[in-house]
């Protein structure tokens, strides 16, 4: 995904695919949105968080990380990283 999204053809020719693309991660930022809202609201997240904000941090910590392994040559454990990155993140929501 980060290569496609970061890609020349992307960014300068195929702007259907752009837009496509761009509509597909707001839909997916608004319903990571409504489920961190609820859980807010039934208090398993921290009060005060901004859903769209928080969402967006959780759609930036899966790229960044893809992409690092991705530029990297794959030169780091990734299912370790996401596990420490994960428990980072909760620690902050919750």
């Amino acid at each position: 995904m980060p290569r496609l999204i970061f890609s020349e053809d992307l960014r300068l020719g195929n702007r259907k695919l752009g837009q496509k693309i761009s509509e597909r991660l707001g839909n997916y930022v608004e319903t990571l949105s409504g489920i961190i809202a609820a859980g807010i609201n039934e208090g398993d997240f921290r009060q005060g968080l901004s859903p769209r904000e928080t969402a967006l941090t959780f759609l930036g910590l899966i790229q960044s990380t893809a992409l690092r392994w991705t530029m990297g040559g794959e030169s780091f454990d990734l299912m370790a990283e996401a596990t420490r990155l994960w428990s980072n993140y909760m620690q902050l929501v919750c």
